[in-house]
Formats: structure tokens, sequence, C-alpha cells
């Protein structure tokens, strides 16, 4: 099947080259591009700025509006998720946020849609793990040279009583 323009699954207004309003259960991977041979400007990630963004982002449990989950092919008891507020991540990382453009569902119009880029927020939460797991091996090298401090200073003592007993 070839088709040229936008598809819409559950609506008919699709917004990128597939849009799906509904649950997509599939069987397989969503694989992406990420062959180094067709990036350029490659550089590392600051894992430090990547965990203090984390640290900004609130999560919530919440419901979808009836309406919207009506509109987005969900059953009504499927509104409950846990995630974060587009507009809230917007301030924190501008490029995991897009404006999709106006909806219309139960009655209501919003101009201006927002979109998360999920993907981006999951690389974001990779850099902050790889930060933490940095803080946790300085750590735990300062345990080892604390510990190391307490047995000398443990033997200190100890042949220091030997020498006033002996």
């Amino acid at each position: 099947m070839v088709h040229h323009g936008a598809v819409g699954i559950n609506t008919d207004k699709p917004t990128e080259a597939l849009t799906v309003h509904g649950n997509i259960r599939l069987t397989g991977n969503v694989m992406q591009t990420s062959d180094q041979r067709v990036k350029e400007e490659v550089v590392p990630a600051n894992t430090r700025q990547q965990l203090d963004n984390v640290r900004q982002l609130n999560l919530y449990h919440y419901s979808l509006k009836p309406a919207w989950a009506e509109a987005a092919g969900r059953q009504q008891d499927d509104r409950a998720e846990t995630g974060v507020l587009a507009q809230e991540l917007q301030a924190v990382l501008p490029d995991a946020v897009r404006t999709t453009g106006p909806v219309d569902f139960g009655g209501e119009h919003l101009d201006d849609l927002l979109v998360v880029n999920k993907e981006r927020v999951f690389m974001e939460n990779v850099g902050a793990v790889q930060e933490l797991g940095k803080m946790a091996d300085t750590l735990d090298g300062r345990i080892r040279e604390l510990e190391v401090c307490i047995l000398v200073m443990s033997i200190s003592r100890y042949c220091h009583g030997c020498q006033q007993h002996g």
C-alpha cells in the first residue's frame, strides 16, 4: 500500500505522516534510526544538566477528560494515566514538546494542542541515570576511604593501648 500525505486512524485531521487516535497494539518494536553514519555534530551530553532537568519535572496521576478520551478512541474505563504536563515539560525541555495545531473534541476547541516526544524525555532520563551512577561511584570511593581511615585509627588506638600496658 502506498499513500502520499498524512494518514489518520480514528481522525479526519491527521497532523503527522501517521496520526492514530486510540491505542496501538503491536507485537514487534518501534525502530528508529540511530546510526552514527547519518549523524553530524555529535557531542557528549551534559549528564549533570540532564539530572538537573529531570529533577525539575513533576510526575502526575490523572484522568483524561471523558470527551477527549472518546475523541481519542479510548474507553471510558481507560482514562487513567501517569505522566507529565506538556506545559511544564516545555519550560524545562522545550524540544520535547510540539504544537500540533487546532483540535476539536466534545464541543471544546483547542487552538494549539501540545504533544510530548516521550523518546526525548526517555533519553534525558538515561543521562540523569548515568550522572547518578557517577555520583554513586564517587560516594562509594569516599566510603572506602573513610573505612580505611577508621581502620587505621582503630589500629592506632589499639597499638597505643598496647604500649601503655606493655
